[in-house]
């Protein structure tokens, strides 16, 4: 999904990732921490050396190899929704992402471990992720990559000059070289003064250098090398009891402040339900509680204030949340035996943490046998025919468990796999093929029947856009079924039959290649009574309503008045294998009442990306757009009557069917 979605920012962006030659970083690789300190080794009032130090930047190299590229996917995904800090933007000129915390502060775990959950450098190094600086590492955080893809940094350049100077003259370099795990890249540089130059106050800059060339990015802060004692300003760390758990969560706090030399803490502020007030005040007390209601995740803050006025903040991430939820599918569901199950449960989920371990029970026994530690799928061979109630147990990085079963059925008798009662354990049907030999089915539904149930789901996959014929028959005592035709999402029905007492046909469009669905349901009034009934599925070239050439305002295609809903909708395609092999259709229609209307475009997203706009009667006029990324493109507009243009256009990927539909908004 990563990957997909930065090769959508990359083509969105006009750029080929091959093709993109490397380049310095621009305004995103500026160094914005650059700190300068005098050394002075004889007690030599003037200094005898400059120690610089500074934290690498450059926005979208979340892996710090100094390359903007494909390998930053893994970090993202690594850091998925972790929370990053950052300073009051005041105490550091306005600048809005300054992390906080220290880059080098691990909490104490040593140079070759992960940094202690919270500490400064885990929060650097989440900020470094969090490339956008919303405080959230998410998909928004792609942007990144693609914008820098292929900034490079190899060095830095060090440069400085006498203050009240000009010009700035390189006085060295400094290799990039990939920090410990999980820990903000810092460098650092040692500027030996000549005896001349000692005593003078030098104004320092780093400069990003190409991994391959010379050339050189923006200048970092400018530093100044003056005696400084950071003492001066007091020191805060906020401790909490536990930093997750579930509704209701009581967390208790305590503050660790130093204050400077000769003075004293006298305020300690807490902002606790992360709102960004700090509402609670506790003066020199150093511990408070509190209850977490609702579930999210909190960002508590303390703001300690010392006798001069000088602060300090610290934070704590707290996140709360309920139970995880186990969700367990089977492909298929049941079947004739031996048969082969893989049991899925990649749709486990935890509302703010992450499934560490799966163990399942194949038997039905309560016995959870098998554990696949975080593979979320197994597979499992079935050779007696019967029921398995097969179970789930899933754990989340926070110790919660939760367990589902799901009944199999294996069996050797109809055609139908159970159970199959709802979308999601339909049973499945081969692929059509274009033009072939109806595809025949046959099952049973109703309470005294095969499975007992009154509800069968089937799924059967097509190559592209085609036109589906469906003739579905049944027998029994006083038959009433209703057969339907629904969308990939095994939720929008498309076409049914209703009332089907013997034999009937219907047929009816699909947009494109993908799995589709046919629920059988028994709706007879009378309870214990079950039918046979066979379904035929045969599938054509799909039959479009266009008459090229349209691809202009003036060319488009008449649907005429639109005074009730055009449904189940127009038909066309665009792209360089459609039906013309061009990017726009255009549709005129007239409006007869003043009304609010609905204008949906249906497609694969997947094939092509296609949008909707809508125009006046020439087409210069443009009353709405919609250009989202998704399998449905609608407009809603409140229009008077006229007569009106649609443009259907092709913005990206390749050929796709669509379906055009106008309607009344309800």
């Amino acid at each position: 999904m990563l990957q997909d979605m930065l090769d959508s920012e990359l083509r969105r962006l006009g750029k080929d990732p091959a093709r993109v030659a490397s380049a310095v970083p621009g305004s995103g690789g500026a160094v914005f921490n650059l700190q300068a300190r005098l050394v002075d080794a004889d007690n030599n009032e003037e200094g005898e050396s400059v120690d610089l130090s500074w934290t690498y930047r450059n926005v979208g190299d979340y892996d710090q190899n100094g390359l903007v590229n494909v390998s930053d996917l893994t970090p993202l995904a690594q850091y998925w929704q972790k929370q990053a800090i950052y300073d009051d933007p005041a105490i550091h000129g306005g600048l809005k992402y300054w992390p906080s915390g220290l880059p080098l502060a691990d909490g104490g775990v040593g140079d070759t471990d992960l940094p202690a959950a919270g500490s400064g450098a885990d929060n650097w190094r989440i900020a470094m992720v969090d490339g956008d600086a919303n405080g959230l590492v998410s998909l928004s955080d792609i942007t990144p990559i693609a914008v820098a893809f292929n900034a490079d940094v190899g060095s830095y350049a060090v440069y400085r000059r006498e203050q009240g100077t000009e010009e700035f003259l390189l006085v060295g370099n400094t290799d990039l070289i990939k920090a410990g795990p999980g820990r903000p890249l810092t460098l650092n540089y040692n500027d030996p003064l000549n005896v001349e130059d000692r005593g003078k106050l030098w104004e320092y800059v780093v400069r990003p250098r190409e991994g391959a060339g010379s050339a050189e990015g923006p200048d970092s802060n400018p530093a100044l090398a003056i005696f400084a004692d950071d003492s001066i300003y007091p020191l805060a760390e906020m401790l909490a009891d536990k930093t997750d758990g579930l509704i209701p969560l009581e967390v208790h706090f305590t503050a660790i402040t130093e204050a400077a030399p000769l003075g004293s803490i006298v305020n300690h502020e807490w902002d606790l339900d992360g709102d960004g007030d700090y509402e609670l005040q506790t003066g020199t007390g150093t511990e408070t509680d509190f209850i977490y209601l609702s579930s999210g995740v909190y960002i508590a803050r303390l703001r300690a204030t010392d006798d001069g006025g000088r602060t300090a903040i610290a934070g704590k991430v707290i996140t709360v949340g309920t139970a995880p939820v186990a969700m367990l599918k089977a492909d298929p569901p049941g079947g004739e035996v031996p048969v082969r199950i893989k049991l899925d449960g990649r749709t486990s989920y935890s509302e703010f943490g992450t499934i560490e371990k799966y163990e399942w029970d194949t038997d039905g026994d309560g016995d959870f046998e098998v554990d696949s530690g975080p593979v979320p799928e197994l597979s499992v061979d079935f050779d007696q025919p019967g029921f398995v109630n097969v179970g789930l147990r899933v754990t989340d990085d926070i110790g919660l468990t939760a367990e589902v079963q799901l009944e199999l059925e294996m069996t050797d008798d109809y055609d139908e796999v159970e159970p199959n009662h709802v979308a999601e354990l339909a049973s499945p049907l081969p692929t059509l093929v274009l033009d072939a030999a109806p595809f025949v089915v046959h099952g049973n539904v109703g309470a005294g029947g095969y499975s007992g149930d009154q509800s069968d789901w089937y799924s059967f996959g097509v190559p592209g856009g085609c036109e589906l014929q469906l003739t579905a028959e049944t027998s029994g005592l006083d038959p009433i079924l209703r057969v339907s035709i629904v969308d990939t999402d095994g939720v929008l029905v498309l076409d049914s039959i209703s009332n089907l007492e013997s034999i009937q046909q219907t047929s009816r469009g699909l947009r494109g290649a993908g799995e589709y669905h046919l629920h059988v349901t028994n709706e007879h009034t009378i309870t214990g009574l079950d039918y046979d009934y066979s379904l035929s599925l045969q599938i054509s070239a799909l039959s479009l309503d266009e008459s090229e050439d349209n691809d202009a305002a003036a060319g488009a295609d008449p649907l005429g008045s639109l005074t009730t809903s055009i449904l189940p909708g127009v038909w066309g395609s665009l792209g360089p294998d459609g039906e013309d092999g061009d990017d726009e259709d255009w549709w005129s229609f007239t409006i007869v009442n003043a009304d609010d209307y609905s204008f949906g475009l249906d497609f694969f997203h997947a094939e092509a990306d296609l949008e909707l706009a809508l125009y006046d009667a020439t087409g210069d006029v443009l009353y709405g757009v919609s250009e989202s990324v998704t399998n449905r493109e609608r407009i809603d507009l409140a229009l008077e009557p006229g007569e009106y243009r649609l443009r259907c256009y092709r913005r990206d990927g390749g050929t796709a069917f669509y379906q055009l539909s106008l309607f009344f908004t309800p």
